[in-house]
């Protein structure tokens, strides 16, 4: 069974960082867990996340994808729920001292099948701040 794609882009978690001079660096680590929900009498588990980040206004730094074609096991599709834990590491120079935004988003890339549900929980995001190199 398949669901309608809504190319949707969530904003879901942030850290402010305060920079105090040029060309410090910021270490960023993100972790997220995904919780899937597959629909019981389905045999194919289809889906994909990508998850990015962002440093505000737009510039976009890395991604990582999630997801991933799966067959359950006729009869043995009792197990609905399923859990994954993607995450990234990050050394960005954002240039000028100042204030700056980095934000994690997730966006549902292609039709999802025999799932009913896909939720992205923040599991955190920091940034740790180092001299220039």
């Amino acid at each position: 069974m398949k669901s309608p794609l809504t190319l949707m882009i969530f904003l879901f978690m942030d850290v402010q960082v305060t920079t105090t001079e040029a060309n410090q660096r910021v270490k960023l680590d993100a972790t997220v867990t995904t919780f899937v929900v597959a629909i019981q009498a389905e045999t194919i588990m289809e889906y994909g996340l990508t998850y990015d980040l962002i440093r505000d206004p737009s510039v976009a730094l890395t991604f990582t994808l999630q997801g991933g074609n799966y067959v359950r096991t006729p009869g043995a599709t009792s197990n609905r729920f399923y859990n994954w834990h993607p995450n990234f590491t990050f050394v960005d120079v954002p240039g000028a001292a100042g204030n700056y935004t980095y934000r994690v988003s997730v966006t549902e890339d292609f039709i999802r099948v025999g799932v009913t549900a896909i939720n992205a929980i923040n599991l955190g995001v920091t940034a740790t701040i180092f001299p220039p190199a």
